[in-house]
C-alpha cells in the first residue's frame, strides 16, 4: 500500500522508495503481538532494527516508515542510534482533526508500551475492550482464525465485529483509532455505520507519499 501510493504520487520527484525486511522468528511474533515479549525478544528487535536503519542510511534514505504499530517502540529506541526521521503519523491526524477521544483498537503489545496514551497526552485514549480488539486483530493478522478456531466467513465476521465496534462508540464522542496496520479492512465497514475512523495504516501512507513529493 505505501509503496504503491508513493510511487503513484512521487510529483516527478523520483522518489525511490526501499524496503528493509526484518526476519523475525514466528515464536518470536506470537509473544510480541500477544504481549508477552522477553528482555531477550526486545534486545533482539532493536539490534535487528538498527541494522535495517543503518543499511537504509548508508544507501542514502531520507526518512524511515515503520508499518507496524507494535514495533514502533522498537524502531523509537533503534533510531536512536541511527537518526533517521521516521513517518509515523497517526497520533497527528487525531490532532489535527481536534478528536477529544479515541477508541484505540490495537495489539496487547502496543497498549502495554503506551504508544498512543504517549503521543496524546492531551486526548482520552479509551481502551477497546480485549476480546473484541483480540477477535479483530487475530483475525486480520492470523488470516480469520484465533485461538479457538475460525472465526467465520469474511463479511459475515468483519461486519459483526464492526458492529461491535459500533456498539463501543454509541453515545460517545470522538472516533476509533485502529491502532495496528493489519485492521484497515474495518475501516470502511465502520464508516458504513457513521463511525469516525482513523486507520494507522491509511495515514502513514498518506503521510509517506506527502514526504515524498
Amino acid at each position: 500500500m505505501i509503496n504503491s501510493e508513493v510511487r503513484a504520487d512521487g510529483r516527478g520527484r523520483g522518489a525511490d522508495l526501499h524496503v528493509a525486511n526484518l526476519p523475525i522468528d514466528l515464536a518470536v511474533e506470537q509473544r510480541v503481538l500477544t504481549g508477552r515479549q522477553s528482555p531477550a525478544d526486545e534486545q533482539h528487535l532493536v539490534a535487528g532494527l538498527s541494522r535495517c536503519l543503518g543499511a537504509l542510511e548508508r544507501i542514502g534514505c531520507d526518512a524511515v516508515a515503520m508499518p507496524c504499530n507494535s514495533l514502533q517502540p522498537y524502531l523509537d529506541a533503534a533510531l536512536r542510534q541511527v537518526p533517521l526521521p521516521n513517518i509515523s503519523p497517526a497520533a497527528a491526524a487525531v490532532r489535527r482533526r481536534g478528536f477529544e477521544e479515541v477508541l484505540l483498537i490495537s495489539t496487547r503489545t502496543t497498549l502495554q508500551m503506551r504508544l498512543y496514551h504517549d503521543q496524546l497526552p492531551a486526548v482520552r485514549v479509551r481502551e477497546c475492550p480485549e476480546e473484541l480488539a483480540r477477535s479483530m486483530v487475530d483475525y486480520s493478522v492470523r488470516g480469520g482464525e484465533d485461538d479457538a478456531g475460525v472465526l467465520g466467513s469474511d463479511a459475515e465476521t468483519i461486519a459483526r465485529l464492526a458492529r461491535a465496534v459500533a456498539e463501543q462508540m454509541e453515545g460517545r464522542p470522538g472516533a476509533v483509532l485502529l491502532g495496528c496496520t493489519d485492521l484497515g479492512m474495518f475501516l470502511e465497514p465502520l464508516q458504513a455505520l457513521g463511525v469516525p475512523v482513523i486507520d494507522s495504516l491509511t495515514e502513514q501512507t498518506g503521510a509517506c507519499a506527502e514526504f515524498a513529493r
